[in-house]
């Protein structure tokens, strides 16, 4: 078609039409390209488009027309494919069409990213999640996804607790060089002049390093694995000793130095508790000094990546750092070095060495797995997006061969896979600008309760005999790890729905058009307080030091909690009060003497207070018929932050206490001002009728559960804690566990192995064939 406009269309125009009403530059030619970008070219030049409110119409016709496109161009490339398939590429019609492809389009559309950015921003005002405001400025955000124990950081930001801190003391007896080394991580010092040498003398003896390699190996790496214990012992064990009892720090690059010497304090940490806090924490100051010998910036390597990132695991089961803001600061440097040397793509396009590619493999996959798991914790957008990589899954070091002879998945390939099929459509679902549908979380929900390996899932139910808790500590941790991980990532999904609930249908939540996300919120809750009760039953020792698990279990607190405040007279609610009692107590019990938890009990200890105060008022004998929680009262400030809500906490300059906003729909208004329980205002007039409340033990009993699930586990009792007292010498001290098996009757319909995806048809099939490239 000629450029020029044809006269049969009346006078020539100095602009179409619809760039005329739009009020918009026209380039004059038909179509222009204003038209073409507006996926209106037929109209022009003498047409119009629809007059409508902003720009809403056109970003959804925009959006359709380019799904409509994507989908019509999928289809012509299968129908090409089978049609080269059939005819060895010699057909007309593709010849014609690779003609074409070489010729650029001059009308060729390109998306109008302004536009749709416009159009998806303005949906994301209610998915902002919490933000700490200091009076110089400073500031910290946790997302919606935000764990309740990091939401306490907000509200507790006084200091690491009371007690020795083993920090305060790990540069005694250490030289100027390595504190000054020490001082300059992680960026190292460049060109530095000091000798590896300052080193050698902090290098235990080969046996004693052996021995906290085996600790490290059954008692810390649980979670998480970078190294394998064989390319342990290969690349490092055995070049700094070779064969000798004593090693030399000069053998090996600085940064795998770096490597052992968090190796060592990781293992230390699970030794002797008499001196092993002091002795790792020195051990982590060598290993961060051993970095920064050689600038990451000059000489990274994977044993840099893998110092870093174990470094982060260090600080983590630490505790000292409550609101693991260093954690996250490392993790992005973390992720930075791995990409400087190429993990992100996979070693066998450069015919590296096999063993070369399964360390890349390995390491790519575990700080992909952290960064998903700590940017759901956190709220917080990820630092690896899968679209930009091609690293495969890694050797399976530990498969289990069931009954049928026939291997599953071991836990840390396991993980891997789960943060592809999973945690990647949960990160999707927080961190897109877009806001889903509840449709699409339904199908979310459903990909979660995917199917896990037989070895690995907990004893779900009294008649299920074949399953149990392991008696290897560290794989039963393991199992309690999958139910954590499964369930607390359910509450957080349908923590918005299940608040939404309550708040609207307080009598009983469960007929509310989002019930299934109260009834969801609740067995998520309940497993796994029970999950973890179970698993101390049989495994105290090791249950009372994993962090993770109690921090699970603050959650599922807090969703009790606010089951019992918002909605007192529902029935869940009177199923929860006896779990949210007994949970708190159960809590005390094991962490009532650990300074990291003294915020967590404290809260908690506050939020029962408050649960029964709620409970009790509904349920009083007094001449009101019944009573119902005040919509237009207010609402505790606490609950809402922790319970992931939308505020703006203000911290006072002069003591640090926190005052809180928090969006509340119409009618609401929160004043926030800590003190031990908040007034709870009830109505009368209410015809719903109060169940029996169930009374409590006394003492440290967790008691029996309701019948709501059945639950029959014994009493267990809590082994006494003793403070440490530092000793000058090493010793280590086994303590051998007496395995006591046991069986949970954890409700069976809670867990169904159900599929599904959250993401569109297409995009689950294109994350399916994805993650079946990578495997090697």
């Amino acid at each position: 078609m000629s450029d020029s406009r044809n006269s049969n269309y009346g006078p020539t125009a100095i602009c179409c039409a619809e760039c005329r009403r739009s009020k918009i530059k026209c380039d004059r030619t038909v179509p222009c390209q204003g038209c073409v970008r507006r996926g209106c070219s037929h109209l022009c030049p003498n047409g119009t488009m629809p007059t409508a409110k902003g720009i809403k119409a056109l970003t959804l016709q925009a959006q359709k027309s380019a799904q409509e496109l994507k989908a019509a161009q999928a289809r012509i490339k299968a129908l090409e494919g089978a049609l080269k398939a059939a005819t060895n590429g010699a057909h007309p019609l593709l010849q014609v069409h690779e003609a074409q492809s070489m010729k650029p389009s001059a009308t060729a559309a390109k998306p109008d990213y302004e536009e749709l950015y416009e159009g998806r921003s303005h949906e994301a005002t209610e998915m902002m999640g919490a933000l700490l405001l200091g009076a110089d400025g400073r500031a910290r955000h946790l997302g919606e996804s935000a764990t309740s124990a990091s939401l306490l950081t907000l509200i507790h930001t006084s200091g690491h607790g009371h007690g020795f801190d083993p920090r305060d003391t790990a540069c005694f007896g250490m030289s100027s060089e390595i504190i000054d080394l020490y001082n300059a991580y992680p960026m190292g010092i460049a060109d530095c002049a000091y000798e590896t040498d300052h080193f050698t003398d902090f290098l235990p003896p080969r046996d004693r390093a052996l021995e906290l390699v085996d600790l490290y190996y059954a008692k810390f790496a649980i979670q998480h694995l970078p190294i394998p214990r064989s390319d342990l012992m290969k690349s490092f064990i055995d070049p700094i000793y070779q064969g000798n009892e004593v090693g030399s720090a000069c053998a090996i690059h600085p940064h795998k130095l770096a490597v052992m010497f968090i190796v060592l304090a990781s293992g230390t940490l699970r030794d002797n508790p008499a001196f092993a806090s002091t002795l790792a924490h020195q051990y982590y100051v060598l290993s961060r000094a051993s970095l920064s010998f050689r600038p990451i910036t000059q000489e990274a390597n994977t044993a840099t990546v893998q110092a870093v990132y174990m470094h982060i695991w260090f600080l983590i089961m630490t505790t000292f750092d409550k609101t693991s803001e260093e954690q996250w600061l490392l993790k992005g440097i973390c992720v930075t070095v791995a990409q400087i040397i190429g993990l992100q793509r996979d070693g066998a396009g450069w015919n590296m060495d096999e063993d070369e590619i399964q360390r890349r493999r390995i390491l790519f996959w575990e700080i992909y797995v952290y960064d998903a798991w700590s940017s759901i914790g956190m709220g917080r957008p990820p630092s690896i997006n899968l679209e930009y990589t091609d690293c495969r899954y890694p050797m399976d070091y530990d498969p289990s061969v069931v009954l049928t002879d026939t291997a599953e998945l071991g836990f840390h390939a396991w993980k891997s896979r789960f943060a592809v099929s999973c945690l990647t459509p949960i990160l999707h679902y927080f961190q897109g600008v877009k806001k889903a549908s509840y449709a699409e979380l339904l199908e979310l929900d459903k990909k979660i309760r995917q199917r896990t390996p037989d070895h690995l899932m907990a004893p779900t139910n009294v008649s299920q005999n074949s399953r149990s808790w392991s008696p290897d500590p560290s794989k039963a941790i393991q199992q309690c790890t999958i139910i954590y991980v499964v369930e607390s990532n359910l509450l957080y999904i349908h923590r918005k729905y299940f608040a939404q609930a309550i708040r609207e249908e307080p009598l009983d939540p469960l007929k509310h058009k989002y019930g299934p996300s109260v009834m969801a919120s609740y067995r998520g809750a309940y497993r796994i307080i029970c999950g973890l009760r179970d698993l101390y039953a049989v495994h105290p020792e090791v249950t009372s030091k994993h962090k993770f698990s109690w921090a699970s279990l603050f959650s599922a607190c807090v969703v009790f909690a606010a089951l019992i405040i918002g909605s007192p007279g529902s029935s869940v609610a009177c199923e929860a009060f006896p779990y949210m009692e007994r949970a708190v107590l159960f809590f005390k019990m094991v962490r009532s003497e650990e300074a990291s938890s003294q915020s967590a009990l404290s809260m908690l200890q506050r939020l029962l207070k408050r649960s029964q105060d709620a409970y009790t008022a509904f349920h009083s004998d007094s001449p009101r018929d019944s009573v119902l929680p005040n919509g237009l009262a207010t609402e505790p400030d606490e609950l809402a932050i922790l319970g992931g809500r939308k505020s703006i906490i203000t911290l006072r300059s002069a003591s640090h206490a926190p005052a809180v906003q928090t969006a509340n729909p119409p009618g609401h208004s929160d004043s926030y001002q800590p003190k031990d329980a908040l007034d709870y205002d009830v109505l009368a007039g209410t015809v719903a009728p109060p169940p029996p409340a169930k009374p409590m033990q006394n003492g440290s009993e967790i008691g029996e559960m309701s019948a709501f699930f059945m639950n029959n586990v014994g009493h267990q009792e809590v082994p006494a804690f003793h403070m440490p007292t530092f000793e000058h010498e090493l010793r280590e001290q086994f303590i051998d566990t007496a395995t006591y098996m046991d069986t949970s009757a954890l409700d069976p319909t809670i867990w169904p192995p159900d599929e599904g995806g959250f993401m569109s048809q297409g995009e689950d099939v294109a994350w399916t064939m994805f993650a079946a490239q990578l495997l090697p």
